[in-house]
């Protein structure tokens, strides 16, 4: 659990980016996104790829397998609060 709080501290503290599987729902992921922990869904709509493993451009999270993008500005904007 100590490695769990470290990588979002540092993620937090912008020193890395990345998407990790979240603890409490392996079906999301947990990305943070200006001042706010999002969490969307793992996997890609399109062909299922595991989106914690794409990557960032700017603020948005690329699928590895062919690129679609995610706008994280949006999926703050849209995502439901719990």
């Amino acid at each position: 659990m100590k490695t769990v709080a470290r990588l979002f501290f540092a993620i937090r503290h912008k020193s890395i980016r990345r998407a990790v599987v979240s603890p409490g729902n392996p079906a999301m992921i947990s990305v943070y996104y200006r001042g706010e922990t999002l969490e969307m869904p793992r996997r890609c709509p399109h062909q299922g790829a595991p989106l914690e493993t794409g990557y960032f451009v700017g603020d948005d999270l690329h699928c590895p397998w062919h690129g679609c993008k995610f706008r994280l500005a949006e999926y703050a904007k849209n995502a439901p609060r719990w």
